[in-house]
């Protein structure tokens, strides 16, 4: 079986959502320069650092925290899915998912000109989510979606989702993924009252 690691690496100076805090890893006790006994870190980030995963409390006041969803919206069959033909500030419309297969209960990721900007700093113009895509991924009933920036789309976008209770991957890195079919996994930290977490999201792919 072959593992296809799709997150973004956690490190200074990685892109960050406009607004969230920067990521910083402080060395507490550190055997090499103060001759402590054990290496020690400690970090500070915003919990929608890098590739991770939206539960409906990021936009809904009483929603599902990230630790009270069931284990089984994080795992599951998955379509990657191929819109590279659509350039910067174009939205993902239902025209443009409607001939694609998407089959009720699966994890459907975003595959876009998203994953060649890791390299720069924020732009406003990715590739989003448009609001007649996402009500025909509702009716169609899927379990979660991602997509390969920071952001799925605006605010509307995001509550028209996780009102239906689909968790939102953001932050993916597909460059180098062969769009098709996998088994996604992308479990979340177990954090407390948290309306995200970062995560380690992987393909599976015999």
């Amino acid at each position: 079986m072959e593992i296809i690691d799709i997150s973004l690496s956690i490190q200074k100076c990685m892109i960050t959502y406009p607004g969230d805090s920067e990521f910083q890893l402080t060395r507490v006790l550190d055997m090499t320069n103060t001759g402590d006994e054990v290496n020690l870190s400690k970090i500070e980030m915003s919990v929608h650092t890098g590739t991770h995963v939206e539960s409906p409390l990021h936009f809904i006041e009483d929603g599902k925290t990230i630790s009270a969803l069931s284990l089984s919206n994080f795992y599951g069959q998955c379509k990657v899915i191929d819109l590279t033909d659509l350039n910067f500030n174009n939205k993902i419309t239902k025209i443009k998912l409607k001939d694609k297969g998407i089959n009720s209960g699966i994890i459907v990721l975003f595959k876009t000109k998203n994953s060649l900007r890791y390299l720069d700093k924020y732009r406003e113009d990715y590739v989003s989510l448009a609001k007649d895509g996402v009500k025909f991924l509702i009716d169609i009933g899927i379990k979660a979606i991602g997509i390969d920036y920071l952001s799925i789309g605006d605010s509307e976008i995001h509550q028209m989702l996780l009102s239906e209770g689909i968790v939102v991957y953001e932050g993916l890195n597909l460059a180098h993924v062969v769009p098709g079919h996998y088994i996604f996994v992308g479990f979340p930290l177990k954090i407390m009252d948290s309306e995200a977490s970062p995560t380690r999201a992987v393909l599976l792919k015999e």
